[in-house]
């Protein structure tokens, strides 16, 4: 039988005011979300504050975007610290500090070190 969701189709750009003070810019191009971080300060603040409350946080918005056949790609510096969404396999990183729908490639270390 298949599937009667049919997949969404995002186009825009939304500024997101982060809790730091900087304005974010999310875009959005088909099937995929892109929110550039600046820096760690800006990941940190938008995220639940225990590891527990992020890994949570990371699945539901996973499980949404799955089932609306989107991907969430948090960015700094142009490249991926996050992937998460429709199609996205966990890595280790990714389980490890996300859950289980979470790709957080090794190079995302780099945006700790980031201001």
């Amino acid at each position: 039988m298949p599937d009667p969701r049919l997949p969404v189709d995002a186009r825009g750009k939304l500024r997101i005011d982060a809790p730091t003070g900087r304005s974010l810019d999310l875009l959005a191009d088909g099937d995929t979300l892109r929110l550039e971080l600046p820096g760690w300060p800006e990941a940190r603040a938008m995220m639940p504050r225990s590891l527990s409350g992020r890994a949570r946080a990371l699945e539901r918005l996973g499980t949404v975007l799955s089932e609306l056949g989107l991907v969430l790609s948090l960015e700094s510096a142009g490249s991926p610290v996050l992937r998460l969404g429709h199609g996205i396999s966990a890595n280790w990183l990714g389980r490890l500090l996300g859950g289980p729908s979470a790709n957080i490639p090794l190079s995302a270390i780099a945006l700790v070190f980031r201001r």
